[in-house]
């Protein structure tokens, strides 16, 4: 048989050797480790940690450093180059075959006879052939699923799900924030970090700029918890709310402040309101309705009713009438002409004396 030049005997060459190894220090910096192997309890100073890949010109790179007490494999190469890392052992440990298969969701059949057997899966997590992972320390983590589901999380509780599936990306968490150049959103739960109760507000945030570039938000909603009692909430101020401190705006920069309470009490602030239907509308309350106007109030209408089963008061100044009115239950006649008269008529009545009404004016019923 021909020999191999390039063997040890043949080239000069050292053995190459592969020695298991604990890691006792990590530079961060470096990346290198300090390492005693197990065999001999050799120390090997300042090992280069190997990259699972790493390309020359930097266009990428997966890289890990190992926690301390880990266990790694140290590499000697034949070349009497320094050593290196290379790979990181499993802890094996004895466990029960059935118990195993249970928590791979396997049907367990009941067996005594069965002994406890090595398994390399230690804090591994549960995965199928062909999946692909990567765990952290705390458990945060990345899954290539071999159904072509990627999973990328930092718990059971944040994490992202981007599925084949009509194309569908899902989002688990308890919080959740989103930041672009011109909004900010976020679903909060006011849970104190340590806390398991479930009995805790909840609350949507969203701020909109009109322009991407604008240095303050426009529109503010808030949904959920806001108070004991508020449930919704929402501003209008151009350029005037605070994307970073929440209840900032003066009320008088605010177009709009609509502010609903969890009993359907509602509260609008508007200073320019123009309301536009065009279907019917109706205003319905079962209580008090109240309406103060700074400025002047006009309606128009091709008809105007009012039912009221109560007593009507008008308080003013003076009071105008044209075209056609009616008082009580008879047919309405002009009283154009007769305006002026008809309110001196509603003084004197007002002030007791017994006068009767002015022409053209017919009175049907007359409240005692």
């Amino acid at each position: 048989m021909p020999r191999d030049p390039m063997s040890p005997t043949e080239s000069g060459l050292s053995q190459f050797r592969k020695l298991r190894a604990k890691v006792m220090d990590v530079d961060v910096r470096r990346f290198t480790a300090d390492v005693v192997t197990e065999q001999g309890g050799r120390d090997y100073k300042d090992v280069p940690i190997v990259s699972s890949y790493w390309h020359t010109d930097g266009a990428g790179v997966v890289p890990v450093l190992p926690a301390i007490g880990s266990i790694c494999f140290v590499e000697l190469c034949s070349d009497d180059t320094p050593p290196i890392i290379t790979q990181f052992a499993d802890l094996p440990e004895m466990v029960d075959p059935q118990q195993m298969e249970a928590e791979a969701g396997l049907a367990v059949e009941a067996s005594d006879e069965e002994e406890q057997q090595m398994s390399y899966s230690s804090t591994k997590p549960k995965m199928l052939q062909e999946d692909w992972g990567v765990v952290g320390r705390l458990n945060n983590f990345i899954f290539l699923r071999s159904s072509g589901t990627i999973e990328v999380g930092a718990s059971a509780l944040c994490q992202r799900t981007y599925s084949q599936v009509r194309g569908t990306i899902r989002d688990f968490a308890e919080n959740y924030e989103l930041s672009i150049p011109g909004a900010d959103l976020a679903l909060v739960t006011d849970r104190e970090e340590d806390s398991s109760d479930g009995n805790v507000g909840t609350r949507f945030h969203l701020a909109v700029n009109e322009d991407a570039d604008d240095e303050k938000a426009s529109v503010q909603l808030d949904i959920g918890k806001l108070s004991d009692s508020q449930l919704l909430r929402l501003i209008v101020s151009p350029a005037n709310i605070d994307r970073k401190e929440a209840d900032t705006v003066d009320e008088d920069d605010m177009l709009v402040d609509l502010k609903i309470a969890k009993d359907g009490t509602t509260y609008w602030k508007n200073y320019e309101f123009d309301l536009e239907t065009t279907r019917s509308a109706s205003l319905t309350t079962g209580k008090n309705y109240e309406m103060d106007i700074n400025g002047s109030h006009r309606m128009s209408a091709r008809n105007s009713e009012e039912y009221i089963t109560g007593t009507k008061r008008i308080d003013a100044d003076s009071v105008k009438i044209t075209g056609s009115v009616t008082l009580g239950g008879g047919d309405a006649q002009p009283i154009v002409g007769n305006a002026i008269a008809l309110m001196a008529w509603f003084a004197e009545v007002a002030a007791g004396a017994g006068v009767s009404p002015p022409p053209n004016v017919i009175i049907t019923h007359v409240l005692a």
